[in-house]
């Protein structure tokens, strides 16, 4: 039996193209003030979601909200 290793060999040479694809895009958005843009850009989206609450949290404080605005409910003797 004889292993593949042109399939192993052409997927590490693939991986190394794509991670020098993906290194020289960052390079040249660096060049370009890009690079820096993109970054404030995930920062933003981290901040947002860090201070995002859920609907459904939402919507329990609000009814939390209008439960101790209400007014007691009287008994009838």
């Amino acid at each position: 039996m004889r292993l593949r290793s042109g399939t192993k060999r052409e997927q590490r040479r693939c991986l190394k193209r794509g991670l020098w694809c993906w290194i020289c895009k960052r390079w040249s958005w660096s060049r370009e003030g890009k690079f820096r843009k993109s970054l404030e850009i995930e920062k933003l989206h981290s901040l947002l979601y860090e201070n995002f609450t859920p609907f459904r949290t939402m919507r329990e404080k609000e009814h939390e909200k209008n439960m101790s605005e209400a007014q007691p409910l009287e008994k009838e003797t």
